[in-house]
């Protein structure tokens, strides 16, 4: 008799070991991944699970796995995952463990119907108040995908004019301005002051605009330098003086340069028009605050920011200063336009709703669409460095 009740006793107690594994194992028939290039949660749910709309078991699969295993990611945003990261991805059967929940995903843009999708990537760039470094992240203007450049504190970004490369400021390891690919390797060094700032890409891809203040009166300036490195040169009006000015533009044709500038005496402050060399600079706005131009994919028109009432907006004119009209007029404040590459589309800033994100409006100012919630901020803490840059100090850039 205390045979046999040895032995019930055993195999209870080997039928509670089993299920007590089991229970352990929240995900069965699972397999790990390895975040790529271009990589969102969205195409690998449904990649290994069949539906996109399951990225959230894996949400729920990686995170248990690293309460156990640092090595697995930790994913507290489910609209940005990194190049490296190593996930859990679920049995196509599975369900997720009742004791690791799905994390709630942030808000989602408004999604748009196929044939309106917007295409390309655009490159945008903020202060990441978890690691108290401005980053570059990169995105599909759909609002799919999402990733950061390099782990370098950087930003002001611009795409190269076949969308390969990227430049922009950085203030780490190197000071000044660079590019890389757009996987974060190969990168060039341009410029070599910590004060350079604004690249922009000529059409043909060999040089770079941007503006520094380098010089001990601190005033800005316009310089051009060869995109492979070398000697920048000061572009110089044609009576010999030199153009004052901040955050300048090419126009597509690569004839013209948009900027926000004044005159010598400091005075006649606003946008500005030149040709490439620094001859023929025409005034287009009078506000002393309206800068961040950008050129419409034909040049026929420039896209800008200025804070004309309490708040940033963004307005548009002819290339000649002509028919000059607002294109927001929200109490939020919107800056950074960029125009999509097909002309049909701005991108821009703006914090409306009390989080700052990433927005595309129709060409005329309508159909307004949410791309990307920001997880920072465009005003750096008070005690930070970088406490003096706000807003109209960055760009962003929308490529192919």
């Amino acid at each position: 008799m205390k045979k046999s009740v040895a032995t019930l006793t055993g195999l209870f107690l080997l039928l509670l070991a089993i299920s007590t594994a089991s229970a352990s194992l929240p995900f069965q028939k699972g397999t790990d991944y390895t975040v790529q290039l271009d990589d969102n949660l969205w195409t690998i749910a449904e990649k290994f699970l069949g539906d996109g709309d399951r990225y959230g078991e894996i949400v729920a699969a990686t995170n248990a796995r690293h309460t156990e295993d640092p090595g697995y990611a930790c994913i507290e945003n489910p609209r940005l995952i990194l190049p490296g990261w190593k996930l859990a991805i679920p049995g196509p059967e599975a369900t997720p463990s009742p004791s690791a929940p799905i994390a709630a995903p942030p808000p989602q843009p408004t999604v748009l119907p196929s044939a309106a999708a917007p295409a390309g990537k655009i490159a945008f760039s903020f202060w990441n108040l978890g690691r108290q470094v401005y980053e570059i992240q990169i995105i599909h203007a759909d609002g799919t995908g999402g990733y950061i450049l390099t782990e370098d504190s950087v930003g002001e970004p611009t795409f190269s004019p076949d969308g390969r490369r990227i430049a922009f400021r950085s203030w780490e390891g190197h000071r000044g301005i660079a590019h890389r690919n757009l996987d974060g390797r190969d990168q060039q060094v341009v410029s070599y002051n910590h004060e350079d700032s604004w690249p922009d890409w000529s059409p043909d891809g060999k040089y770079i605009v941007y503006a520094s203040q380098k010089e001990t009166d601190r005033t800005w300036r316009l310089y051009v330098a060869d995109a492979l490195g070398g000697e920048s040169k000061v572009l110089k009006h044609g009576d010999g003086q030199v153009v004052y000015g901040e955050d300048p533009a090419w126009s597509p044709d690569g004839s013209k340069i948009v900027y926000r500038g004044h005159d010598a005496r400091m005075d006649n402050r606003g946008l500005y028009v030149i040709n490439n060399d620094g001859s023929n600079a025409r005034q287009l706005t009078d506000d002393p605050s309206d800068t961040s131009p950008d050129w419409s994919p034909m040049g026929e028109q420039i896209a800008f920011m200025s804070h004309r009432s309490s708040h940033w907006d963004l307005y548009v004119m002819g290339s000649d200063g002509s028919g000059l009209k607002p294109l927001t007029m929200d109490p939020s404040n919107e800056g950074l336009p960029c125009w999509s590459p097909d002309g049909d589309r701005v991108a821009f800033i703006s914090d409306r709703g009390g989080q700052w994100g990433l927005y595309t409006m129709a060409a005329d100012g309508g159909d307004v669409q949410l791309v990307h919630l920001i997880d920072g901020t465009y005003t750096p803490p008070a005690w930070s460095s970088y406490a003096e840059r706000g807003l109209a100090s960055e760009q962003i850039s929308w490529s192919r």
